[in-house]
């Protein structure tokens, strides 16, 4: 487990996906061309539907912010409105 922690931290491109969530992570990583970042979007993940992650991605990608931070305030949204 640190072993795979550590490539994480490390931004080492040698990590390969062993779960679904990962490979969610890693595609939302590729598509949105934020690699520094996966063991955030491992989290998100793991923590969140694998709908609400695809849904965040295609809004923003509809509103012509298709990174990091168009995807991060498409998600902040998405669970605003799940609360309300």
């Amino acid at each position: 487990m640190i072993r795979i922690l550590d490539k994480l931290a490390s931004g080492s491109p040698a990590f390969h996906a062993t779960t679904t969530e990962d490979l969610l992570a890693l595609q939302l990583v590729r598509k949105l061309g934020d690699f520094q970042q996966i063991g955030k979007y491992r989290i998100l993940a793991r923590r969140h539907s694998a709908f609400l992650l695809t849904e965040a991605f295609r809004r923003a990608i509809d509103r012509g912010r298709g990174n990091g931070d168009g995807f991060d305030n498409e998600l902040a949204f998405l669970l605003n409105q799940q609360q309300k």
